[in-house]
């Protein structure tokens, strides 16, 4: 079993990615970042390459891309202190992401988020912690 479907099986974590994206202030640079990332059924580490980053408005958008499986089809709000309300077409439903830290070339986020398990309705909600660490170009 590959690591996108184990993540995904494992009830969570979806991007793409140039440009930057403020991360709180902080451009974030395009490239390459190793995605560390666990939920209440594992964990797992994978390589993404950001590279239109144009695409993305901050860190929590980023993640929940990355959880709908690489869909452009969320939206977050920013609830204040870092918090973001997401919603999602896809294999995220829902859910509320904090942002815990931001920089250019790093960031690392942890909320709830309910998951659509079997596209016919299933869904489990699950806690998730993602950081991200830039290491080079795409």
């Amino acid at each position: 079993m590959t690591l996108r479907p184990l993540f995904i099986a494992a009830a969570l974590l979806a991007t793409s990615t140039g440009a930057m994206v403020y991360a709180q202030g902080v451009p974030m640079m395009g490239g390459r970042y190793m995605f560390n990332w666990s939920n209440d059924s594992g964990s797992g580490s994978e390589e993404v390459c950001l590279s239109d980053m144009q695409q993305f408005r901050d860190p929590a958008h980023i993640v929940a891309i990355y959880i709908n499986n690489y869909s452009n089809s969320c939206s977050t709000e920013a609830k204040g202190g870092g918090v973001y309300g997401v919603s999602c077409t896809g294999a995220l439903v829902e859910g509320t992401l904090t942002v815990l830290s931001a920089g250019a070339t790093s960031f690392s986020v942890s909320g709830g988020v309910l998951v659509n398990t079997d596209n016919m309705g299933g869904r489990t909600r699950t806690s998730m912690r993602l950081s991200a660490q830039r290491l080079g170009d795409c």
